[in-house]
């Protein structure tokens, strides 16, 4: 992905010289001067004693400047085009990486002299403790070496990140999509590419928002770009050590931070700073708005070259100028406490990282590297700065990866698994809510009606926790036919709606219901006619429904094979009628005639 970068006109230039040097013949020395600067546009650098020293020799007599406040630090004019092989020089001559820092003004690079902001560094006091064991020993124990190995070959393996070649954008935004995939949406993460003036190639932040005490900072960096020295342009230039190393195991750091969810109190951010080799240039504007910001930054940690050591035993270590003592001091007491390797201390003798930047923006920083300054790598700015010779392995990287946690767990504090749980046993919820499985507060529900010990009432059952009624179980289905009259409705045996009517009487009748029905209406109608007539029924066919047969009571209208009758007493006689019955019907109604005769009789 390629990012539009618009700088000032001196900016410009910048580029455009730095771009096109690399395109150009190298640069023609007389009396081992460079020439062709005259009429040049210069820029305003700070250093020290040995590199203006060096710078002399290479370029003659420059435009110095310094304050007696300075300790041993002079503001240098130089000219634009020579900031890479400045940086060349501090390499080959003082066995320096970089040396110097690029200001936008005379008056920055002497306020910077003046300033007494390095001395309010040193004197800066936080109340450093280590007591967050509990976050800082699971973190430090997944720690892999092969997670920072193959960060490094991924960031070596692209030709150059030289801060103004196309590439050197792409590896910060690498380093961005890294991030970005670390932090898996987590709501308290941020990752942004941070544009500067003095260069195109971008720095990357991630911040991770502090959930108690948010306005601290902790801060984790680490440079991005590499060089093989002078107008590097496009040359190859792997910078496996110098320094995908530091930005390998911070990364490492942070992949540990997200895989046990550490919230810390404090905010902590994570830093790839762009153009290190040229003046300390992403670091410095980062920095100085941090410093313009008034940011509450209270602890640097700079990882610049993590894997060469080929010293035994092996040892920790320690650059302990342009640095916090307070701060070095506990950095050394976390090694004791957690990583428990010996400790070595040296000094670079300038600003030989990013930590001087913040350093001299008067916020407290320290500087672990991979070994003292005499035993460092000096493969560093060259194409033979790979993985094969450290080693071929990130094993020297692997405890200052766990330094990095360490130093986040126990100055930022927090905790693992996410913030303080809002309720608990002995920390109820507010009235209407309830505490879940992890610790929160959330809407109350309704007590469940009905349980395993809290049964329902008879005829209904409990179905999550309520009560509902009970489904009786099928009386038919399509291997369980129902009766006949009868059909299956959801698997019960229901009256047939096509075949209206109470029970079924006859020898044919359908149901011991559909009997029993007829029966009684039966017994009803055959009793008051036998009390109409005078003629008792017979007392062995009234009023009963026997059998499945369901066989209707004599006087009743007795049920057709169609089971329609046997509901009203009426006079029909059907096929199925039983010969007693027939018998009986005729002689009530020869009965009745014979009263009628007489009453007429009488009457006459």
């Amino acid at each position: 992905m390629s990012r539009k970068f618009s700088p000032s006109p001196s900016v410009a230039l910048a580029c455009s010289l730095l771009v096109g040097a690399c395109a150009e013949a190298a640069p023609e020395f007389v009396d081992g001067k460079q020439q062709g600067l005259e009429g040049e546009e210069r820029v305003w650098i700070t250093t020290d004693q040995t590199l203006l020293d060096a710078i002399t020799r290479q370029f003659g007599a420059l435009e110095t400047k310094t304050d007696e406040l300075a300790q041993n630090e002079f503001a240098v004019r130089v000219p634009l085009s020579a900031l890479s092989t400045l940086s060349e020089i501090a390499h080959e001559e003082t066995h320096r990486c970089g040396g110097f820092m690029l200001h936008d003004s005379e008056e920055e690079a002497l306020a910077m002299l003046r300033s007494d902001a390095s001395t309010q560094a040193q004197l800066m006091q936080v109340n450093y403790t280590i007591d967050n064991a509990a976050a800082v020993e699971p973190m430090i124990a997944k720690v892999e070496e092969a997670n920072i190995r193959k960060v490094i070959m991924d960031m070596s393996a692209i030709n150059t990140r030289f801060h103004t070649s196309m590439t050197g954008a792409q590896a910060s935004m690498w380093v961005h999509d890294q991030w970005t995939a670390l932090a898996n949406g987590r709501s308290d993460v941020k990752v942004e590419l941070i544009d500067h003036t003095k260069t195109p190639q971008p720095s990357v932040s991630m911040t991770i928002t502090g959930a108690a005490i948010p306005d601290e900072i902790v801060v984790l960096g680490g440079h991005l770009d590499s060089t093989v020295g002078g107008s590097s342009g496009d040359k190859r230039s792997p910078g496996a050590d110098d320094n995908a190393s530091g930005i390998a195991t911070i990364t490492e750091v942070a992949r540990q931070i997200f895989a046990l969810n550490f919230v810390p109190d404090r905010t902590v951010v994570f830093y790839g700073y762009a153009a290190e080799e040229v003046g300390l240039v992403g670091s410095g504007e980062v920095a100085a708005a941090a410093k313009a910001a008034g940011k509450k930054v209270i602890a640097v940690l700079q990882n610049d070259m993590t894997i060469y050591n080929t010293a035994s035993p092996a040892y920790f270590s320690f650059i302990v100028d342009n640095t916090n003592p307070a701060l070095d001091a506990f950095g050394q007491k976390l090694v004791e406490t957690y990583i428990k390797m010996p400790i070595k201390t040296s000094m670079c003798g300038y600003g030989c990282s990013d930590h001087a930047s913040w350093t001299k923006n008067g916020f407290p920083s320290t500087f672990p590297n991979e070994a003292t300054f005499a035993e460092s790598n000096k493969k560093i700015h060259s194409v033979n700065d790979t993985l094969e010779t450290s080693g071929g392995n990130a094993n020297v990287a692997v405890p200052y990866a766990k330094f990095g946690i360490a130093f986040v767990a126990e100055i930022a504090k927090g905790k693992l698994g996410g913030a303080e749980p809002e309720c608990s046993a002995t920390k109820p919820c507010p009235t209407g809510e309830m505490c879940d499985a992890t610790g929160m507060c959330v809407p109350a529900t309704p007590m469940p009606e009905c349980s395993a010990t809290t049964p329902c009432p008879t005829g209904e059952m409990c179905d999550n926790g309520t009560c509902v009624p009970v489904t009786p179980a099928p009386t038919c289905s399509d291997t369980l036919p129902c009766p006949t009259g009868t059909i299956c409705n959801a698997g019960q045996c229901v009256p047939d709606p096509s075949n209206p009517g109470g029970g079924t009487g006859g020898t044919t009748g359908g149901s011991t219901t559909g009997g029993t029905n007829g029966g009684t209406t039966g017994a009803t109608t055959g009793a008051t006619t036998g009390a109409t007539t005078g003629v008792e029924p017979p007392p062995a066919t009234g009023g009963q429904g026997t059998g499945t047969t369901g066989q209707g009571g004599t006087g009743a209208t007795f049920g057709s094979t169609s089971g329609g009758g046997g509901d009203d007493g009426g006079c029909s006689v059907s096929s199925s009628s039983s010969p007693t019955s027939a018998l009986w019907l005729l002689s009530a109604l020869g009965m009745l005639g014979f009263r009628t005769r007489e009453k007429r009789k009488r009457s006459a």
